[in-house]
C-alpha cells in the first residue's frame, strides 16, 4: 500500500497499491490516476500472512462469519515487509513533490524485513 499525505493541505485521498516489482499506480479519490500537483509524505506499507485455518466454505463467499467460529480457528499471524518508519505519517522520511506531468517517482523503503506484528497493539 502507498499513500501520499499532502503537506500542502490538500485533503483528497491518493493511494495505490504495488506490484510484484513494487511499483506502485496511485489513485485519488480510487478513481482518478495520478495525484494532484504539490508536496506529499509517503507513507509506504505492506503486510504478509500465513494461511493458519481457512474459514468453512460456507462463509468464503461474504457470509457474516458468526463469533463462534472465528473463536474456533487458530489464529493467523502477521509480518511486515517494510521497516515500520516507512508505515506511519509521523516517522516516514519519504517525501516527493508532484508536479503536472510528472509520471513517476522513486522512493527507497530499504531493505526487506519480515517483522510478526504484535496482534496486542
Amino acid at each position: 500500500m502507498v499513500r501520499l499525505l499532502s503537506m500542502d493541505g490538500n485533503t483528497w485521498n491518493t493511494l495505490g497499491v504495488t506490484d510484484t516489482s513494487g511499483k506502485a499506480t496511485v489513485y485519488t479519490l480510487d478513481r482518478h490516476k495520478g495525484a494532484v500537483p504539490g508536496k506529499y509524505k509517503v507513507i509506504v506499507s505492506k503486510e504478509e500472512y500465513d494461511s493458519g485455518d481457512p474459514l468453512p466454505p460456507e462463509y468464503r463467499q461474504g457470509q457474516p462469519v458468526p463469533p463462534e467460529v472465528l473463536r474456533g480457528l487458530r489464529p493467523v499471524a502477521s509480518y511486515n515487509l517494510v521497516e515500520a518508519q516507512y508505515g506511519s505519517e509521523t516517522t516516514t522520511p519519504l517525501e516527493i513533490e508532484v508536479s503536472k506531468g510528472t509520471r513517476t517517482h522513486t522512493v527507497d523503503v530499504g531493505k526487506a524485513v519480515r517483522i510478526k506484528i504484535d496482534e496486542n497493539r
